[in-house]
């Protein structure tokens, strides 16, 4: 069977992403993309007032240009009085007002924290940009697909028919699949890198907890992680990639990260149920 990578998103405006039989490098070009599109495409589906978010975190965001800085912005971050601050960011859609759920569901406010994390760590790490064009098409749709080196996923979600969660739900497994992926074709030795990863993080208590973010972050000497990680690196270049995958998987081991997670999804929609990766992606 061919091996192919394939990311078609449609709503008014559309990116077609498509690689049939890719070399490495096109592979890693390509996640990436999807990588960028579905992180920042992500916040639109959450029921989130963005610009409201913006103005919120714009006194942090301005003086941040560098890790450094983040650690600083962090530390004076108290989580329950900022996510009662952003509750006004919030919008309540008919579906989420028409729910009755027997589970206990969690508070949708962490999409917004999330965003807010997003913001003030686009200062230091910016996510790529993808250019969309005019939709030529009809049909409102997130299709993704690849069989690649054995690695085969299928996400999909028909915009005009799904509620606005199953496409917040379909964005995150994109994200979370193709991201750990796009880091593992950066490695020469991805099982190596992964130990490398798992001995930072097991330094630390496994429980969620902000304070633990800049306690982590702070241990990080920014010049040493980037000589150890382009040790890792096929190619000096990819080492942004697999900086941010570092710093995205310290975001998760805190329970808190700059993107829309698959936990916090599960957790506050727990009628919809998204499978967490586990470790790297076999090849």
């Amino acid at each position: 069977m061919e091996e192919f990578i394939l990311l078609h998103y449609r709503n008014g405006l559309e990116f077609l992403g498509e690689a049939r039989s890719p070399t490495k490098e096109q592979a890693i070009e390509l996640l990436n993309k999807l990588n960028s599109l579905s992180r920042e495409k992500i916040f639109e589906y959450a029921p989130i007032d963005k610009k409201c978010v913006e103005a919120a975190a714009k006194k942090d965001s301005e003086r941040i240009k560098s890790i450094a800085d983040f650690i600083e912005a962090t530390k004076e971050i108290q989580p329950a009085k900022l996510e009662s601050q952003l509750k006004a960011c919030m919008k309540t859609s008919e579906e989420d007002a028409a729910t009755t759920l027997e589970k206990k569901r969690g508070d949708p406010v962490v999409f917004a924290l999330s965003y807010y994390l997003h913001l003030l760590l686009e200062r230091i790490l910016p996510q790529d940009r993808v250019s969309l064009s005019k939709s030529k098409s009809g049909s409102k749709e997130i299709r993704f697909a690849a069989n690649y080196g054995g690695w085969q996923v299928v996400k999909k979600v028909d915009l005009e028919k799904a509620k606005q969660k199953a496409a917040l739900a379909c964005l995150a497994g994109i994200y979370s699949c193709a991201e750990r992926k796009c880091a593992e074709l950066c490695c020469k030795n991805p099982d190596a890198f992964e130990a490398y990863v798992e001995s930072f993080l097991s330094k630390f208590p496994e429980r969620k907890s902000f304070s633990k973010l800049p306690q982590m972050l702070s241990q990080i000497d920014e010049s040493k992680l980037d000589a150890e990680l382009a040790g890792f690196c096929e190619k000096r270049e990819r080492l942004p990639l697999l900086k941010k995958h570092c710093l995205n998987r310290i975001f998760e081991y805190c329970g808190y990260t700059p993107f829309i997670s698959i936990g916090s999804i599960n957790e506050v929609y727990p009628d919809i149920k998204i499978p967490k990766p586990r470790g790297r992606i076999k090849k």
